[in-house]
């Protein structure tokens, strides 16, 4: 995956959920913070992104919607060549914790925002426990 697939996948996860943000979880995140002409090229072979809304229901609706419409064999999927695999455990958004950070591990992760003309995510620091 290159970053310009990551925003593309950014911008088609907050359409789908109509959500202004969502969150970039596991390994494809690292595009948000590098280039991949910055990165080994085993870092960009994953066809996948992680991708949770940032509020969900009980039923987990909006990460079954990026499902659906953007994921594994879905017409997305085969027009771009990768797909967005919605999450949706609790972990991954309470992940996100608070502006404090007693007794965790600080950690980084991207909640993504697209902006007019631009999808570049936004670094937030955050805590685990």
């Amino acid at each position: 995956m290159k970053r310009k697939e990551l925003e593309d996948a950014i911008r088609h996860a907050t359409r789908v959920t109509e959500q202004r943000e969502v969150l970039v979880i596991g390994s494809q995140a690292i595009l948000g913070s590098y280039d991949e002409t910055q990165l080994p090229e085993r870092a960009t072979l994953s066809e996948e992104v992680d991708i949770a809304p940032i509020t969900d229901d009980e039923e987990y609706t909006l990460a079954t919607l990026i499902d659906a419409n953007l994921g594994e064999w879905s017409q997305f999927h085969l027009d771009h060549g990768f797909y967005v695999q919605g999450r949706h455990d609790r972990g991954a958004t309470e992940w996100m914790g608070g502006p404090h950070c007693s007794g965790g591990t600080r950690r980084s992760q991207w909640r993504a925002r697209p902006m007019p003309g631009s999808t570049r995510p936004v670094r937030r620091e955050t805590c685990s426990r």
